[in-house]
């Protein structure tokens, strides 16, 4: 397949092993094929600490996202509109930007 994987980041466990991974996969039609992958896997192991062979099941959830092409926009002031917004917890200076579409 010619794929090249990257490790972007990752996060260790407090116990060992990892807790988070994230990585960059290339080549031709990967995404085609491990977008399907998405989802929540089932995990089996087996601890070192386990003397009765007993089995640990555990999840991992799989992100697969495609790499988004970069893009400019053109922003104009005069296509942004600040609106305020009333939070029902006392917060100072809140509001929304709506982006009005440009003609």
């Amino acid at each position: 397949m010619g794929w090249k994987t990257e490790i972007t980041s990752f996060t260790e466990g407090t116990m060992g092993g990892y807790k988070e991974i994230i990585i960059n996969v290339k080549g031709e039609g990967v995404y085609g094929i491990l977008k399907y992958e998405s989802g929540v896997h089932r995990v089996q192991r087996v601890p070192v600490t386990e003397t009765q062979g007993r089995v640990h099941t555990s999840a991992a959830t799989v992100a697969v996202l495609p790499e988004a092409d970069e893009f400019d926009i053109q922003l104009k002031t005069e296509d942004i509109r600040k609106i305020p917004f009333a939070h029902p917890a006392p917060v100072d200076n809140q509001s929304i930007l709506l982006i009005l579409p440009s003609v």
